[in-house]
C-alpha cells in the first residue's frame, strides 16, 4: 500500500506538484489476528484527511472489539467511528474557524445583493473567503479492517478496497468490495432526490456543492451551511453525508490478499 503525490507532467521532462499532498494512510497490525488498514483522499486541503487519520484507528482499536464480537457489532463500530471523527472534527478542529464565520456572516444585512456587499464590506469578504477556505477541508475514507480470519470495510466516498485473491487456478482475481458515493451512482442520487434535490441539475453541474463525491468526512459548506448553496439549499437535511457504507465481512484463507 503506497501513495503518489498530485504529480504534472511538464513538456521538459520534469514533474511538479499541483497542489500540497492532501492524502493520508495507515496501516496497524495488532497481532496476527487484527489488522487495520486506510486509505483518506482530502480535499481542499489535508486538514481534514490529517485529522481523520489520526483519529480512527483508536476509534475502532481501543476496546471497541472483542475476539468475539459478533459481526453486526463488528459493524457498528465501524460505523460509529466515522461519525465520531467527523465530530471530533467539527468540534475540536474548525468550530473556532466556524465561529467566527458565523458572526461574519451575521453581519451582512438581510437582502443586500452581491455586488452591495463587495462594495460596502470587501474587507470583510475576504476574510470570508478565507475561512469558507478552511472549513471546506474535506476526505473520502475506506477502512479496511481483518479481524480474526475476516475482512471488513467500510468507506465513504469514492476511495476503492480492492480484494486480490488467487484462485484455484492460480489466476489472479480481483473484486471491488467498495461502492463509490459518487454521482455516477444510483442510488446516491435516488438518496439526493428524497431529499428534495433535482437530480437532473445535479447531474448536469457535475458537483454537488463544491465536490464530486456524495459522501465524505469533513467540508462544512456542503454539510452545516448546504442552505447556502443555490444547488443544495432545497434539500430537507444536509445531502452530503460520513455515514459509511459497511460491507460483509469476507473470510480470508491461507492464499488471500486483500489491498487498499
Amino acid at each position: 500500500m503506497g501513495y503518489s503525490p498530485n504529480q504534472v507532467y511538464r513538456r521538459d521532462g520534469y514533474r511538479t506538484s499541483e497542489h500540497e499532498l492532501e492524502d493520508q494512510s495507515f496501516h496497524y497490525r495488532l497481532d496476527e489476528n487484527v489488522g487495520l488498514y486506510g486509505v483518506f483522499d482530502g480535499h481542499c486541503g489535508s486538514t481534514a484527511a490529517t485529522f481523520v487519520v489520526e483519529k480512527m484507528p483508536a476509534e475502532i482499536l481501543l476496546g471497541q472489539l472483542m475476539e468475539h464480537s459478533t459481526e453486526e457489532e463488528i459493524r457498528e463500530v465501524l460505523y460509529q467511528a466515522f461519525l465520531a471523527v467527523e465530530r471530533e472534527y467539527f468540534s475540536e478542529i474548525i468550530g473556532q474557524q466556524l465561529a467566527e464565520r458565523t458572526q461574519l456572516l451575521s453581519e451582512i444585512p438581510d437582502g443586500m445583493t452581491p455586488y452591495d456587499t463587495f462594495k460596502d464590506y470587501p474587507a470583510l469578504l475576504d476574510r470570508l473567503e478565507k475561512l469558507n477556505q478552511q472549513v471546506a477541508s474535506g476526505t473520502s475514507a475506506v477502512v479496511a479492517l481483518i479481524f480474526y480470519g475476516k475482512l471488513y470495510v467500510a468507506n465513504a466516498g469514492d476511495s476503492r478496497a480492492l480484494l486480490c485473491r488467487t484462485d484455484g487456478d492460480g489466476v489472479l482475481r480481483v473484486v471491488q468490495l467498495s461502492v463509490d458515493h459518487d454521482l455516477r451512482n444510483e442510488d446516491e442520487l435516488l438518496r439526493l432526490q428524497r431529499l428534495d434535490l433535482n437530480r437532473d441539475k445535479i447531474k448536469q453541474i457535475g458537483r454537488i456543492g463544491n465536490q464530486e463525491n456524495t459522501r465524505c468526512l469533513g467540508n462544512y459548506l456542503v454539510k452545516g451551511g448546504y442552505k447556502e448553496d443555490a444547488t443544495l439549499a432545497a434539500a430537507v437535511v444536509e445531502p452530503v453525508i460520513a455515514e459509511p457504507e459497511i460491507h460483509a465481512g469476507v473470510i480470508l484463507d491461507e492464499i488471500g490478499r486483500a489491498h487498499v
